[in-house]
């Protein structure tokens, strides 16, 4: 599995990336997960299976889904994303 993370700048995505990557690891789940600033994406959707929008990014959640179709896109729970 693909997962992008997309933020503003993709540098606090980068520290969850890599912490989904040790669970996703820890379970035996395959699981490639990058972080990217969101006004790059489209540049990184070949292969992607899911889109995880930070939070703070909820309002442009649309456009972005618009923009990534047909790759899922989903915000993250912002509980979540602050632990």
């Amino acid at each position: 599995m693909k997962v992008v993370l997309c933020c503003g700048s993709g540098a606090s995505s980068g520290f969850m990336a890599q912490s989904i990557a040790r669970a996703a690891k820890k379970k035996g789940i395959p699981m490639e997960v990058t972080a990217r600033s969101e006004s790059i994406l489209e540049s990184f959707l070949e292969g992607t299976d899911i889109i995880l929008v930070a939070p703070h990014l909820m309002a442009e959640r649309e456009e972005i889904a618009r923009r990534c179709a047909p790759v899922l896109t989903v915000v993250i729970d912002r509980a979540a994303y602050g632990m």
